[in-house]
């Protein structure tokens, strides 16, 4: 033997040893291959021995050796392997299908993949392994271009390795798009492989639009180049749309796309391939269809021209203007309008609905405002007296979409479109009415007469006279709301409370007292002195001390929300050390100290009292009944006891059974998150159970030796820690039959242990049926969750596609939990086994399921804030009786953005706002959950507090508004609610470089409650790419002042209207005296909905203002002496109940607060 074979046969047996000590390979095969080395200098032959010998090697895994010396890394064995004509173990495969090239391919060195690559064979190149994957596939989803590198400089990277498509249609160049591996596109990418549209039904440079990867697609068009770019821009997907059109769509939810299009509008007219931007989809739609939606100014005007403008697709018949005005596309509203002459103005959809009629659908007041602009400028008032199919004009849809401003309503309407009829009989007059927008019903009235007031329609019933009256609902459970209020604060009985606020003195009992609680009693004794009544609307004049109002701090807010269903659920330490097996005890067993759980009804209706047991997990999961008795009474022996795990391999969906229990929603969610796991490596479950041996999310739980877990579940403002024993119900006779949620394998206890921890949280097994999807996704995951009612879809939509291009982005990306529609008709032989699991295509799905729910990872976002706050209506009850259009009173945050210079070239940013609400109830946890709460968010411009709904427009993208309106479901009731904002922050456009004083810096964020009122805890979270701060504002009236209330009634004689009127001296009028001068907070609201008003005269000023339903004045300056405040109807002969309230800081003397008088 030459010295190079024997220095190779050396460097082999060194390596065979050294995976000997380490438990790679067995002795005796390390023996043989040391014996098979003896002699070479006499022996020559022996190399063939030892060839044979390694040939047949194999290690774990069915590995050859040169499989693990690639995966080690080991360089110089790899070549002396090789040396030994062993070549052929390129093509070897383990047990999960995988070659040395696939090893290589995985760890990505660049010192043994050319050492592999120079020795392979082509025809190797095209094994897959058990996901149907070559090579190049596997380097491009372990983002190691090493391989794909030799390949190339090899001359090897052919057609059949590169167009190769895995399990899921997927080629190479897909995988590089999809795991952002550039230097592995800029490798793959000719003209051959970004047109090839694989198994899923795009092409490469297809799917890169889709995905929003803007940097591969231009390295891909640099490839297009170099062949045909039309070609390769004018391919297709499944639904016919062009990667140009693909490419727009991706454009409103991928930033950065707006240069790669304007690149493909350019390549298109280099080429002179204008039939490409042209070019129809399925539903007829061209690209200036798609970008009319919600593309810039500069792509709408790329693609705009004279007659595309009056392109109609074949679904709906709208045209690119139709598309703008209900989208809300202002910037590309604005490039249409300046080229679109009468005809195209006046076009109709197949509803025969102009532009005008969706742009008031949709609540698009600019919109409204530029197309009645536009009919001015080009002489065509027809577009204003229009009627759609319903015999409805653009005014009557404006007047019944709340979301269209009042002066806007005004500008679409003339004497004869108010006068104008639907097909039911009723005019504009009865819709105003019916629909209760007084200001345009005052507008009208004052433009165009009374007349129409006693209109009636076509069933005879005239709405208009007399308006409609709504008395608000006062929440009278339980007692007064300012009873429980002030006995919840001075922690006494609803009884003494009472007591107190009619005034009596404390009694003997009451002394025993603490001392805090006689000051807060003394106070309140002294405030009331002159108000011996309790609260009621009919009371008169009552004072309420603002303390009771006192916000809570977020740690209070926080340690309110660990004390739930009689349980303790500390938030998340990481440094706790019952999380690590290694300090559970092997001595004792562990018990929970709240007790056994109650059983649920059907668990009840088997489980025999004095025969069955709660038993412990090695029991429980015993195959054999015959050793329970015998087994230990501690678990110290679990570690070597095979029957009892947490999970054999993984967390699988596969194995989620539902026992007696009626918590099927709960399972699905967490069966939904284990597919996840599995399928992306995401360690939902895995960070979510403990003990562990070490302190990893990725680490798998292990079996405590006491009995003791700890699971990590979100809720309350955070992750929180929910520990649990492991005592669960079981039958004696009957061990094979589940009362709780287990898994399918023998053994395996994760999903009993997250089910127990669950049913902790909710008070017993008695109280988890039924749940909802989202809190369940976010509690397991504290990923953000919404619902999207498909009912809604197709009731609004009319065209199930919307959904699908809303979500379509979401979709196949790690970041988000969501479905996945059918790639091709056939169906796989995996789909087709019996195991609980049914597959659909997507439009079945939403075709015949009302829901669909999910999932988003919060760490897409760069950036996260959150505050802790609550909702405190206590005391607001006893002065404020119709607080639902009155915002200065919710919490109220300052949103503030600090944007680097790349963000100020953004046009928008994009922030979620997540609102959660805290369950804080010491049982009935569930009614607490499901108890209808309607909770929303509205975002304002500025960083001052919004006092009224009617004070300013909210601030929002508006074609998320169209979204919302359309597809998504506002979760107001449940206990989550998702927002999605894109936030038009420029002050002006068409500026080359922007400062920080260039965009809107701050927003308001307004936490609101829809109709009834409640006390609650919650948590705001905001998401965002952008640097941002949140602050709460301080309430609106500081903590300390002291409030009062004076209920009157506007009389037939006292109804005297605004100040122009000569009855408006009729007016109520009250004087208020105080002895120094301080500044107040002035609230007037009315009990129906009249437009109402303050006017405060004193020796300074008169002030004086308007509002709709309620009136509420700040930094009013009450002067020394006396003030006269007259509180007014706008309109004369209104007659109907109202409230005013003053709010003052104490003032010093023996009155605390201004005297007020009616006069």
């Amino acid at each position: 033997m030459s010295s190079e074979g024997i220095e190779a046969a050396d460097l082999i047996l060194g390596y065979v040893l050294e995976i000997s000590d380490k438990g790679g390979v067995t002795v005796s095969f390390a023996e043989a291959t040391k014996k098979c080395l003896i002699g070479y200098q006499d022996r020559p032959d022996q190399r063939n021995d030892l060839r044979q010998l390694i040939d047949t090697a194999v290690i774990h895994g069915n590995r050859s050796l040169l499989h693990w010396a690639v995966r080690m890394g080991r360089g110089e064995v790899v070549s002396a392997l090789l040396s030994f004509d062993l070549k052929h173990h390129i093509a070897k495969q383990d047990d999960v299908f995988k070659t040395p090239l696939h090893t290589v391919a995985q760890t990505g060195d660049m010192i043994v993949a050319p050492l592999v690559v120079s020795a392979a064979d082509p025809s190797t190149l095209t094994i897959r392994d058990k996901a149907g994957q070559n090579c190049v596939h596997c380097a491009a989803v372990y983002r190691q271009p090493a391989l794909v590198r030799s390949l190339a400089e090899a001359a090897k990277l052919n057609t059949d390795v590169t167009l190769m498509e895995d399990e899921d249609g997927f080629t190479p160049l897909h995988l590089s798009i999809f795991y952002d591996c550039i230097e592995i596109t800029r490798l793959l990418a000719d003209p051959r492989t970004i047109i090839h549209k694989g198994g899923v039904g795009l092409s490469a440079l297809h799917y890169g639009c889709a995905k929003g990867k803007w940097s591969h697609v231009n390295v891909m068009l640099n490839a297009a180049a170099l062949g045909s770019a039309n070609t390769a821009i004018a391919t297709v997907d499944e639904i016919g749309r062009t990667v140009l059109a693909s490419a727009i769509c991706a454009s409103f939810a991928y930033a950065g796309g707006k240069d790669t299009v304007l690149r493909m509008v350019g390549l298109l007219h280099e080429k002179k391939a204008s039939h490409v931007i042209t070019a129809r989809d399925r539903d007829g739609r061209i690209a200036l269809h798609h970008a009319a939606k919600a593309a810039s100014r500069d792509i709408v005007s790329a693609l705009c021209s004279s007659e595309d403008v009056k392109c109609q697709d074949t679904i709906w018949k709208q045209t690119p203007l139709h598309q703008a005005a209900a989208f809300g596309n202002l910037s590309g509203l604005d490039e249409l309008l300046k080229i679109v002459d009468r005809d195209a103005l006046l076009l109709r959809d197949s509803a025969s609905r102009t532009a005008l009629h969706l742009a008031a659908e949709c609540g698009r007041n600019e919109c409204i405002r530029m197309l009645v602009k536009a009919s001015e400028e080009k002489a065509c008032p027809q577009l204003l007296d229009a009627v759609d199919e319903d015999g409805l004009l653009p005014l009557h849809i404006a007047i019944g979409c709340d979301e269209v401003e009042d002066r806007v309503v005004a500008s679409l309407a003339s004497k004869e479109r108010v006068q104008c009829s639907r097909k039911d009989g009723q005019k504009a007059y009865h819709l105003a009415v019916s629909r209760e927008r007084v200001t345009i019903m005052q507008i009208f009235l004052s433009r165009f007469g009374g007349d129409a007031l006693q209109a009636k329609d076509n069933v005879r019933i005239a709405h208009l006279c007399p308006w409609i009256c709504v008395r608000l609902y006062l929440c009278t459970e339980g007692g007064h709301p300012m009873i429980c209020a002030l006995a919840r604060a001075l922690e006494v009985t609803d009884p003494e409370a009472g007591l107190i606020l009619k005034g009596r003195p404390i009694t003997a009992a009451d002394q025993e007292l603490k001392k805090e609680r006689e000051d807060k009693a003394f106070r309140i004794q002294k405030l009331l002195e002159e108000a011996p009544v309790s609260p009621q609307v009919e009371a008169g004049f009552v004072v309420v001390p603002s303390w009771l109002r006192k916000p809570k701090t977020e740690k209070e807010i926080l340690e309110a929300g660990a004390a739930i269903s009689g349980h303790s659920f500390p938030l998340w330490q990481e440094k706790d050390s019952d999380l690590l097996v290694k300090h559970h005890s092997r001595s004792q067993l562990y018990e929970d100290p709240t007790g056994i759980f109650s059983l649920s009804t059907r668990q009840k209706e088997v489980f025999a009292v004095g025969l069955d047991q709660f038993r412990r997990f090695p029991e429980a999961f015993h195959p054999d009944v015959e050793k329970w008795k015998a087994f230990p009474k501690t678990q110290d022996s679990i570690s070597g006891d095979k029957q009892c795990c947490m999970a054999k391999e993984s967390f699988s969906s596969d194995c989620v059974k539902q026992g007696r229990l009626g918590d099927c929603a709960f399972l699905n969610s967490l069966a939904a998150l284990a597919y996840w796991e599995e399928k992306t490596g995401v360690p939902f479950l895995r960070k979510s159970i403990y003990p562990k041996e070490k302190a990893a999310d990725t680490e798998m739980p292990v079996i405590s030796p006491e009995g003791k877990y700890i699971c990590r579940l979100y809720f309350n403002g955070g992750a929180r820690k929910v520990v649990i024993d492991d005592l669960i119900p079981t039958l004696t006779n009957r061990p094979e039959v589940r009362l709780t949620g287990a898994s399918v394998i023998p053994g395996e206890t994760w999903v009993t242990v997250i089910e127990k921890a669950y049913a902790k949280t909710m008070g017993g097994y008695d109280a988890i049926q039924g749940s909802f999807a989202p809190d369940n996704l976010y509690m397991i995951s504290g990923w953000s969750s919404e619902k999207i009612e498909l009912d809604e879809v197709r009731s609004k939509s009319k065209d199930i596609g919307h959904l699908w291009e809303f979500i379509y982005p979401q979709l196949r990306d790690r970041k988000a939990v969501a479905p996945r529609e059918s790639d091709d008709e056939s169906i796989p032989a995996d789909r087709k086994r019996s195991d609980g699991r049914f597959w659909m295509e997507f439009h079945e799905v939403a075709e015949n399921f009302e829901s669909l729910y999910i999932a988003y990872d919060p760490s897409r976002f760069a950036h996260r804030v959150e505050k802790h706050s609550r909702f405190n209506v206590t005391g607001q009850e006893a002065f404020v009786s119709s607080a639902r259009k009155i915002s200065a009173f919710s919490p109220q945050f300052v949103l503030e953005f600090h944007p680097s210079s790349t963000d100020l070239a953004t046009e928008q940013v994009e922030v979620w706002i997540q609102l959660y609400r805290h369950v804080t109830a010491s049982k009935n946890v569930k009614d607490a959950k499901e108890k209808k709460i309607g909770i929303t968010t509205q975002v304002y411009e500025g960083a001052d507090r919004v006092l009224s709904c009617n004070e300013r427009a909210h601030v929002l993208n508006e074609s998320d508004r169209r979204k919302k309106n359309t597809t998504l479901n506002y979760c107001s009731d449940s206990m989550m609610r998702l927002d999605k904002w894109k936030l038009r922050w420029w002050k002006t456009e068409g500026l080359k470089q922007r400062s920080s004083e260039d965009v809107h810096l701050k927003y308001n964020v307004v936490v609101g409650q829809m109709n009834r009122k409640e006390d609650f805890n919650f948590t705001l979270s905001v998401f965002s790419n952008v640097k941002v701060t949140l602050k709460e504002l301080p309430p609106v009236i500081p903590e300390g002042w002291v409030s009062q209330y004076h209920d009157g009634e506007w009389t037939p004689e006292t109804a005297g209207g605004q100040r122009y009127y000569s009855s408006f001296v009729t007016n109520p009028k009250y004087t208020v005296y105080c002895v120094e001068t301080v500044e107040s907070v002035i609230l007037l609201e009315s009990h129906q909905e009249y437009t109402v008003g303050l006017y405060i005269n004193n020796e300074q000023r008169c002030r004086k203002s308007f509002n709709p339903n309620s009136m509420m004045l700040t930094n009013v300056k009450l002067a020394a002496g006396e003030t006269t405040i007259i509180v007014s109807t706008f309109d004369p002969g209104c007659i109907g109940k109202y409230r005013l309230s003053i709010h003052t800081p104490p003032m010093k003397g023996d009155t605390v607060y201004p005297a007020v008088k009616r006069v």
